[in-house]
């Protein structure tokens, strides 16, 4: 898509994957003929039941590619995000020009356990603004960072409120940025 924006809504949906590469729900901006696609993308999930066993195979993708200036949002609200597959992120953003990029577990649970996967993965430009991550969620890998903001070179504000965070490797990881953590309730 050429500067326009993608959007995904999903509602008591249930979705399995099996293959490497294949991603539970994708939503994203790029133009794959040259140029920029300054638009943005939104996933906005509520009651989902999302499985991906394939490696390279995230459960909700949600980007701005070749020079997005859009919002990126993933928003999920119950239900569970499960991936087991290597290098398959729970919840993956990315924006890679202006564009804000925000991730919202307002409820649910978001798990991934193959190997070198993050419960949650934000990835966003030094041109973008600082990532925006908030969760009142359960995240959790077996492996990787619950939550890994280590390639927002703009920096990442990161607010959980109540839920619980748990990584093999680090509860939460941040950017080489400024960055901001935030916790209440529990």
């Amino acid at each position: 898509v050429n500067n326009a924006n993608a959007l995904v809504i999903v509602d008591g949906t249930k979705v399995s994957t099996q293959a490497a590469g294949a991603t539970g729900i994708m939503s994203y901006t790029a133009n794959f003929r040259g140029g920029s696609a300054t638009g943005g993308a939104r996933i906005d999930a509520t009651n989902l039941t999302l499985t991906t066993t394939g490696a390279g195979a995230p459960g909700l993708l949600a980007g701005g590619f070749s020079g997005n200036t859009a919002p990126v949002d993933i928003v999920l609200k119950g239900g569970t995000v499960t991936t087991t597959g290597a290098n398959s992120h729970g919840v993956r953003g990315h924006t890679s020009a202006s564009g804000a990029l925000t991730i919202d577990i307002q409820s649910g649970q978001v798990s991934a356990q193959g190997a070198g996967s993050h419960g949650v993965n934000a990835e966003a430009a030094a041109t973008a603004p600082p990532v925006t991550i908030n969760t009142a969620g359960a995240i959790s890998s077996t492996t990787g960072d619950a939550i890994n903001a280590a390639q927002a070179l703009s920096g990442a504000n990161v607010t959980m409120t109540g839920g619980n965070i748990s990584g093999a490797s680090a509860a939460l990881r941040g950017s080489p940025a400024a960055d901001s953590f935030i916790a209440s309730g529990g």
